[in-house]
């Protein structure tokens, strides 16, 4: 007694589930990983005991560990940044001040200094809350 064989096998794997599964966990990780604006230097900012929230719309200065500022992504100097909010006369507005937990506390006094000359209504000073 002979079987017959078939030589030639379909052997196609049907990839579209696992196209699929690929394009649903992309999905998951887009819309479960955090989304926040870049800073434009990564600063730690130094820890506070006020649970107060600040508001996105005020304008943001950045200073790195070694004192530089920044501002509206561009590395200025302190008499840059003073010309600059000079130039917004007669508007009132909030600023944010980012400063990493490493930079002395005498160079963030005195861009507060600084910036207390020019028609800032509110100055914030960024910091995160402390881990209970």
């Amino acid at each position: 007694m002979e079987f017959e064989y078939k030589t030639e096998k379909n052997e196609q794997i049907n990839l579209i589930p696992m196209v699929s599964v690929i394009f649903l966990l992309l999905i998951f990780f887009l819309a479960a990983g955090t989304i926040r604006s870049p800073a434009f230097w990564d600063n730690k900012p130094p820890v506070s005991e006020s649970n107060e929230r600040t508001e996105s719309k005020s304008l943001q200065i950045y200073m790195n560990q070694q004192g530089q500022i920044a501002f509206e992504k561009q590395t200025i100097s302190t008499n840059k940044l003073i010309s600059i909010l000079s130039k917004r006369q007669n508007t009132k507005f909030s600023l944010q001040v980012h400063a990493d937990k490493k930079v002395d506390s005498s160079k963030i006094i005195d861009l507060i200094n600084v910036l207390d000359k020019s028609l800032v209504s509110q100055l914030i000073v960024v910091t995160t809350t402390q881990a209970k």
